[in-house]
């Protein structure tokens, strides 16, 4: 009997510390819609997503067109609004119109989100940026987010893709599966992001990844994203993990994306 009355006390308090848990964990009721970054595709967020559907959320990962598994449709006329309009489309499409979804972008995939909740914020619940860029009016119309990656010359048909600094998919199947990104895509013009305002308003949350080297309570370099996040009064999270922590460490991340989703408010 003794036993019996020590399993189900054991029982009791797992059952109790993991309903604490959830408590800070956001409503099951919206859909989370996760947006990958550069190089990469959806594929870099499964093991994720499988996590976030064990406790019961419905997730759906978006591969921007010439990414991931659309990698077959790399092309010199993809730009910057066409990976916006890819999210949108899924979004309008998958999704009643009274229907809202937690909207997360990872690194250039921060970019992307913020045009999509440029152009429907009234469909967008909440914001998480995971270690990544959040476009702002300094950024639109120039060159700057382009240099960044390095690329060199003038975007033409000869000239338009940027190579990974590792082996792509093609030369390394058993590697990270990544591929060439597609320069235009790194131009954002000032007409995609037409409810810039209403959206820089929704509420948000941001994690920067800080590095394996970073150990907690000291300082760090704030990202371009995080000083943004910042100025907008978003909740702030910092973790000593590299930057694809989604792909590499998904046991150890899934909860932190949980947990700042649920301060999404």
């Amino acid at each position: 009997m003794k036993r019996v009355l020590i399993v189900f006390t054991i029982y009791f308090i797992f059952t109790n510390l993991t309903v604490a848990q959830n408590e800070n964990w956001p409503s099951k009721d919206t859909p989370i819609v996760i947006v990958h970054g550069a190089w990469g595709g959806a594929h870099d967020w499964r093991a994720v997503e499988n996590r976030l559907n064990k406790h019961g959320y419905e997730v759906r990962r978006v591969s921007l067109t010439g990414q991931g598994e659309r990698s077959h449709l790399i092309s010199y006329l993809n730009d910057f609004s066409t990976h916006v309009k890819d999210v949108v489309n899924m979004i309008q499409f998958e999704y009643d119109e009274d229907e809202k979804i937690y909207l997360v972008g990872h690194s250039y995939g921060g970019n992307v989100i913020t045009g999509v909740s440029s152009q429907i914020p009234e469909k967008i619940q909440g914001l998480v940026y995971v270690d990544a860029s959040i476009t702002t009016p300094e950024m639109m119309n120039g060159k700057t987010y382009l240099e960044k990656f390095g690329f060199k010359g003038e975007i033409s048909p000869n000239n338009f893709l940027i190579a990974p600094f590792w082996p792509i998919y093609e030369e390394d199947p058993a590697g990270y599966k990544d591929v060439p990104h597609q320069a235009k895509t790194l131009l954002f013009p000032k007409t995609v992001f037409s409810k810039y305002e209403e959206a820089s308003r929704i509420p948000g949350s941001f994690i920067l990844l800080a590095g394996t080297d970073w150990e907690d309570g000291t300082e760090f370099k704030p990202s371009q994203g995080y000083k943004e996040a910042e100025k907008r009064g978003y909740y702030l999270t910092v973790k000593p993990w590299e930057h694809n922590a989604p792909r590499d460490r998904p046991e150890e991340f899934y909860p932190v994306l949980l947990h700042t989703l649920g301060k999404v408010k």
